[in-house]
């Protein structure tokens, strides 16, 4: 097994929502509702994952194995904050379990956080779900700091999902 790690291009929109969708798939069961998880990855999903991509100050990292995607991050500029913040956002690592404990999801961490130092951020802000322990677990163990902020991320047949926030210096 090698794997190779690389910028995505916006040809690679399809095998990024297809990922994304497998591991959401894979990781939220139990906490989020099944019809939100089991979502097919519609030319929708294609097309605003090759606008992310294309965006400028945003950076997808893929992890490949061979010719196979296995995972990718994403970080962008905080979206809640002012034009000068100083602060990135971490969408989130997003690694097939196969891969999981292999040091794939450090990497690509490690990637974000030196491409965000490259653009001048200072921080960089992580949310997820409250019920996602052992992720929040992960986060801390790369140096993220819990904030516990909280906001609703879901409501969904009289269900509220709350996420929570985590910060970590990039210098």
């Amino acid at each position: 097994m090698t794997i190779s790690y690389a910028s995505a291009q916006v040809d690679d929109a399809r095998d990024v929502a297809e990922l994304h969708n497998f591991c959401v798939r894979d990781d939220y069961q139990g906490h989020l509702p099944k019809d939100y998880i089991e979502r097919p990855v519609s030319d929708v999903r294609i097309k605003a994952w090759a606008g992310w991509i294309a965006r400028q100050h945003v950076n997808t990292m893929l992890a490949m194995d061979g010719d196979e995607l296995i995972g990718f991050s994403t970080l962008q500029p905080d979206q809640h904050a002012d034009k000068a913040s100083a602060t990135a956002e971490l969408i989130g690592i997003f690694v097939r379990r196969s891969h999981w404990n292999l040091g794939v999801g450090t990497e690509l961490n490690d990637r974000i956080v030196h491409e965000a130092r490259a653009q001048g951020f200072e921080r960089i802000l992580y949310w997820d779900l409250e019920s996602k322990v052992k992720t929040r677990q992960f986060y801390r163990a790369l140096g993220y700091v819990p904030l516990n902020e909280r906001r609703v991320f879901l409501e969904h047949q009289n269900r509220v999902l709350y996420e929570t926030n985590f910060l970590m210096a990039t210098h």
